[in-house]
């Protein structure tokens, strides 16, 4: 599975790892308890982002 996060201040990060359906839980279950997502760019600083920062999570099949 890949996973394609939307933030609500317009961001988009596209996922290019193929997850498996328990990681896709433990990422769930990891931002239901408070933890972060780090994302680092190849053309920006890295970014940290809080579950009440993600608009919607979509995840391909």
């Amino acid at each position: 599975m890949k996973l394609s996060f939307k933030f609500i201040n317009g961001t988009e990060a596209n996922g290019w790892a193929n997850y498996t359906s328990e990681q896709v839980q433990q990422l769930i279950d990891a931002l239901s308890k408070g933890y972060e997502l780090n994302f680092t760019y190849d053309d920006r600083e890295p970014a940290n982002y809080q579950a009440d920062e993600i608009d919607h999570i979509k995840v391909y099949l």
